[in-house]
């Protein structure tokens, strides 16, 4: 299983309407942790009522047997349904 499947495996019980998962490794060429940097967008009604630090709370709480040792690094960004409509 690629490390994108496995990271998808662990946010599916979130029920997210949308999952993009995007490997940012090459921006940190010569460092330690190459092949582990992510960036993940993620949508779901899971947010709602949530601020930015609750909402990502739930994403690493659920990435956390893969940060650090698979995983080095993760940037987010979370939303609602809504708010991705209308961004």
């Amino acid at each position: 299983m690629s490390l994108e499947e496995q990271i998808r495996a662990l946010l599916e019980p979130l029920s997210l309407t949308s999952l993009n998962i995007t490997d940012e490794s090459q921006y940190h060429q010569g460092h330690l942790a190459d092949g582990r940097h992510f960036y993940i967008e993620a949508v779901g009604d899971v947010f709602l009522g949530k601020n930015r630090v609750q909402r990502q709370r739930l994403i690493l709480q659920a990435l956390q047997n893969l940060i650090p040792d698979t995983i080095h690094a993760v940037r987010l960004k979370t939303q609602t349904l809504q708010e991705s409509k209308a961004a």
